[in-house]
Order: C-alpha cells, then structure tokens, then sequence
C-alpha cells in the first residue's frame, strides 16, 4: 500500500469548476496535496501538474472512485487503476487502459511522455489520448475491477468518451506507440 501522505491528487475538469460531489469523495482521502485544474483542452494537462512528488492520482471528474481500495492494491513500480469489469475485458488485449476512474503510480512514470514527443509533435492527439499513450508506454498495468459510480453527466454528448473520433484517437495513438517499442 502507497500513503495518501505520499501522493498528489491532480484533478483536471473542462469546466468552470470542479464538481463538489466529487471532489469531496476525493478530498477525504486525505492526499498529501489536491492541485485541481479547470478550463483543460484535453486530458494532457493532468500529466503537467505533479510536479516534485512521488505518486499521483488521478481521475476524471464525472465519477465516484473507490480511492480507498485502489491505495490498497497500488505498488511503487506500475500503474494501478480502477476500471469497470466488462472494460477490463474490452481492453484486455490492447496495451492502454483506462486512468480516469481513479489511477495511482508512481510519478517518474510520466517520463515516457517525453519519449512520445521526441518523436511525435503535441498535437489533437497527443492533447487527446495522453491517457493511452501514458498506459501503453507503461505496459502492463494492474486493473482492478472496483465499483464506480457514475455521475448523471457521465455519458453526456459533450464528455470525451462520447466524442466520433474517440476511438480513432486511441487506434492512432497505440499505433505511434508501437512504433516506439
């Protein structure tokens, strides 16, 4: 187990404020330090945040996490996220999982970011996808199936995942990440 004492929250939100539902689920897990980001053009700019701190947290602003739990499996040298069960399976075969139903790792982690841009430019994809490219060049991960509670705004027209090109976004992004192996 990792200590909250140990870890900063980094929380990202396109909107004007952060959710207060959520961010009490979060800030009762008494994180050494919740930094929290409004107006952000793409999931990228989570990764800018933890600067100077040895694990990060992470997670989207439309959910409830088991934040708890995830601390309990979460190890000092890979990705531990929380994902929904029938996504463990979807994914099962990619290298990329999902962060943004609560993630910890350690933060030297994010490194491989910069290995990505030294050959691939900062691009739609790039400010898209950050969350796949972060997972694929960090394979494997543990994927824990816990309980996550959607908030109502989950699956609304304008959240990412129900965006046309989602899906070309993360064939794209795994491609280039490929060519990095």
């Amino acid at each position: 187990m990792i200590h909250f004492r140990d870890i900063t929250a980094v929380l990202i939100t396109k909107e004007k404020y952060y959710p207060p539902r959520v961010l009490e689920s979060i800030i009762v897990s008494s994180f050494n330090t919740v930094i929290v980001q409004h107006g952000c053009e793409g999931v990228y700019r989570r990764f800018y945040r933890a600067i100077h701190t040895a694990y990060v947290y992470v997670q989207d602003d439309d959910a409830i996490c088991p934040i708890e739990e995830l601390a309990k499996q979460a190890g000092p040298d890979f990705i531990t996220c929380a994902m929904k069960p029938h996504y463990i399976d979807e994914y099962a075969n990619l290298k990329c999982c999902l962060i943004g139903w609560g993630a910890i790792f350690p933060a030297h982690m994010m490194s491989v970011l910069n290995k990505y841009l030294r050959s691939y430019e900062n691009d739609y994809f790039y400010k898209m996808g950050a969350d796949r490219i972060f997972t694929a060049l960090n394979f494997p991960q543990k994927r824990l199936p816990l309980p996550i509670t959607d908030m109502p705004w989950a699956l609304d027209k304008g959240r990412m995942s129900m965006q046309a090109d989602h899906y070309e976004i993360r064939r794209k992004v795994l491609e280039r990440c490929e060519s990095l192996s």
